[in-house]
């Protein structure tokens, strides 16, 4: 008698016990560059709220401000991916990172004025979003998990157009309540 269950292939969780320790570190540098790339942006954040200076530009600007920061990180980014990954240039490279995680710090800075506790609420549900598609991707039995990017990308754009939606349409109650 034989199961199709038993005959699945391995998940990448179960293969990491074999995986030879160059790809150990990768992994746990690459996690270790993320918190260190969260821990900066959340820094920065906290400063930005802080400083009159950058206070003020937002409020008087903000749209000049915005197209400004993201702007620069664009700038920042094209010119951490010119350089060669080399070890003469990763003390570059990893400047060049810290520039970036403050520049979307200062961008995200202005978000703390919203109040604690919805901004409290946003980062715990991307982080739990975050860790249940890494979750999955671990235990996958399979690649095919990895295939699913192009869906997961319409799904995030489709959130991110009906995010930035609520700022210039009404709400659905509104339009409802309109048209009765």
């Amino acid at each position: 008698l034989k199961h199709d269950a038993l005959d699945a292939e391995v998940s990448a969780l179960a293969r990491s016990v074999i995986w030879p320790e160059y790809i150990s570190s990768r992994i746990k540098s690459t996690y270790m560059y993320f918190g260190l790339g969260l821990a900066a942006t959340g820094g920065t954040m906290v400063l930005t709220k802080n400083f009159a200076g950058l206070q003020n530009l937002m409020a008087r600007h903000p749209i000049m401000a915005m197209v400004g920061l993201i702007g620069a990180q664009i700038a920042i980014n094209g010119a951490q991916h010119s350089l060669p990954y080399t070890s003469d240039n990763m003390v570059t490279k990893y400047l060049l990172a810290a520039g970036l995680y403050g520049m979307i710090g200062t961008v995200l800075g202005p978000l703390l004025h919203l109040g604690g506790p919805m901004v409290m609420r946003a980062a715990m549900y991307t982080g739990a979003l975050v860790s249940g598609l890494t979750v999955a991707a671990m235990t996958a039995p399979s690649e095919k998990y990895l295939q699913m990017s192009g869906p997961l990308m319409m799904g995030f754009c489709a959130v991110f157009a009906a995010s930035i939606a609520t700022a210039f349409l009404p709400p659905l109650v509104n339009l409802v309540v309109e048209c009765t």
